[in-house]
């Protein structure tokens, strides 16, 4: 995601030379489909809770520590989307 980002800002700057293009992460979302027991579910979630779900699709349990590996989140950003 991040060499697109890095491409689409190079075309900004090329295209609007007086122009500043900034990006909230914080802000963006996505949905994920979850496959459930009960049923296949539509999941709108932050980016931040996406990359956090995502991490299960290889993994059925994770600790704190290693969601802060695998993310490089800090531990304020990982405690608002876990319940501790």
């Amino acid at each position: 995601m991040l060499s697109s980002l890095e491409r689409y800002s190079e075309f900004y700057v090329s295209k609007h030379k007086n122009r500043k293009l900034e990006w909230f992460h914080s802000l963006g979302t996505a949905t994920l489909l979850g496959r459930f027991k009960g049923g296949d579910k539509d999941l709108s979630v932050s980016l931040y809770q996406a990359a956090i779900l995502l991490l299960f699709n290889d993994a059925d349990k994770l600790g704190v520590k290693e969601i802060k590996q695998l993310t490089n989140m800090g531990m304020s950003q990982i405690c608002i989307y876990i319940d501790l």
